[in-house]
């Protein structure tokens, strides 16, 4: 990019030299402008991770002291791969409260509103427990609706085939990763930003 410094006709960017002083300081103050947005959205995004964290724990902590929840719990947990016709009205109803709560959490951890490192590494047997000992419920509900927990059941599929184990090492480089595409993208804005400002002031000077 141009220098802040006098002469400006004495440097050029991309071939395009400015012969306007005040254009070109412009166009090289907005472009050092962009450097701390990198600082800006990386900050923003562990902001959110953290909250989306602390979002994920807070659920996990009222699971535990819900009487409404453990209570649907101990009932469902009666009930290993019973018929659904089996199954009695009140029973069945703690059946669905648990299911309907699992999907829920389900939608929040695709949507991104929830961590799944954090569900999966507590939940994971739950999720396929609840998923094998509940099955013929699902199906039978699902012949009525095909899209009633579907987020629960593709969810629960996903870790099942999911053999690699989550590490704060994995962490670590997620958030390596981001701060790459963060500065790649930056950078990349940056440029095109510039080249596109430079083109404009060179034709209408």
């Amino acid at each position: 990019c141009w220098r802040l410094l006098p002469s400006f006709n004495e440097y050029s960017f991309l071939g395009i030299v400015p012969k306007n002083y005040l254009a070109g300081k412009w166009i090289s103050t907005i472009s050092i402008a962009f450097i701390p947005a990198i600082g800006w959205l990386f900050s923003g995004y562990i902001s959110v991770r953290n909250l989306t964290k602390q979002h994920s724990m807070n659920i996990l902590l009222q699971t535990r002291t819900s009487t409404e929840y453990v209570k649907h719990a101990i009932v469902a947990q009666k009930y290993i791969n019973e018929e659904y016709s089996k199954i009695n009205d009140d029973d069945r109803n703690s059946i669905i409260y648990i299911l309907n709560f699992l999907e829920f959490v389900s939608i929040g951890i695709i949507s991104g509103e929830l961590d799944e490192n954090i569900f999966k590494q507590a939940w994971k047997n739950t999720f396929r427990l609840t998923n094998e000992i509940h099955k013929d419920t699902i199906i039978a509900y699902q012949k009525r609706i095909p899209s009633i927990w579907s987020n629960f059941v593709w969810i629960n599929e996903r870790w099942k085939s999911e053999k690699a184990i989550w590490t704060p090492r994995n962490e670590i480089l997620k958030d390596l990763y981001i701060v790459f595409g963060i500065v790649i993208f930056t950078i990349t804005s940056c440029f095109f930003f510039v080249l596109i400002l430079s083109c404009l002031i060179y034709l209408f000077q």
